[in-house]
């Protein structure tokens, strides 16, 4: 019975959590290690553990969860994670997570969500994100003591297989959102920029196509507009300039014979700041293959 209640995960491993995950979009992921036990039981997921070291990705070591944030690499504290959600009925989900870098820094994350069929064909989810950030204990990043947060939201609107998507978030003008150990889960993140600087204001208009609904297993796209506006340095209080961020995704996952489990994926991203600022472009091409063991 409690080997179906309770998971047990220890040392090496991965995790897909707000603010502490793979980050792998463009070579290996991010990897800890970590004492985590994980139930769950009707309507009711839970997570709680300790990771003691992180491997970003790209490198090679091993380090504390502290120096990985960017303190010294004398430095070495853990980082305690808990959190659950809760599903009260079908369509909508309340979670919470928190984050407990000793000595660094507190991340609290929280996120509602709610869906609804509005006809045979057509369904509509809302969501709501919040951060708080703040720095703790012996504050071993060095910098100044930090205080600040983030909040949001988003409406998406599918139907066969075609998502149409809008989301907004706003930073606290106090600083930025900080996000060492993992992707930032924003609703408005793309590729170049997470759009969460001081007192960032950001929207972002999307879709996406699964053109399985055409008769091409496999093969889905997407792609995102986003822009920010009146952000500002969080230290000198100068202000930042407004960016504009473009990105689109066509994904093939193989779908059977030999090659299943094939993914190729191809990206582009422009960002544009306004100023004197030469635009940015991003060309990734990236293949995945999952070989089968067992």
């Amino acid at each position: 019975y409690y080997q179906e209640l309770v998971l047990a995960r220890l040392y090496r491993q991965d995790f897909d959590l707000p603010y502490l995950s793979r980050q792998d979009s463009r070579m290996i992921p991010n990897t800890f290690e970590a004492y985590v036990l994980r139930s769950q039981i009707p309507n009711f997921d839970f997570i709680a553990g300790h990771v003691t070291k992180m491997k970003t990705r790209g490198s090679r070591d091993f380090v504390s969860m502290a120096e990985a944030a960017g303190a010294e690499s004398s430095k070495e504290r853990g980082l305690t994670v808990m959190g659950a959600i809760y599903k009260p009925r079908k369509g909508v989900s309340i979670g919470v997570i928190d984050h407990y870098s000793w000595d660094v820094m507190n991340i609290l994350y929280s996120e509602a969500e709610y869906t609804h069929e509005l006809t045979d064909e057509v369904g509509l989810k809302l969501s709501g994100p919040f951060t708080h950030q703040r720095s703790i204990g012996e504050e071993l990043l060095g910098g100044p003591s930090f205080d600040t947060y983030v909040w949001g939201g988003r409406a998406a609107l599918s139907r066969r297989g075609a998502i149409l998507t809008a989301a907004f978030s706003s930073t606290s003008d106090d600083d930025e959102i900080r996000s060492p150990y993992g992707s930032y889960p924003g609703y408005v993140s793309l590729m170049r920029s997470d759009f969460n600087r001081a007192g960032e204001l950001a929207w972002l208009v999307g879709a996406s196509y699964h053109f399985k609904e055409i008769g091409i297993p496999g093969l889905s796209a997407f792609a995102n507009f986003a822009r920010g506006t009146s952000a500002r340095d969080g230290t000198s209080g100068e202000s930042l300039p407004n960016r504009q961020d473009i990105e689109a995704t066509i994904d093939y996952h193989l779908p059977g014979g030999r090659l299943e489990g094939l993914w190729l994926r191809l990206r582009y991203a422009y960002l544009d700041e306004d100023g004197d600022s030469e635009p940015a472009h991003d060309l990734r091409l990236i293949l995945n293959y999952q070989i089968p063991v067992l």
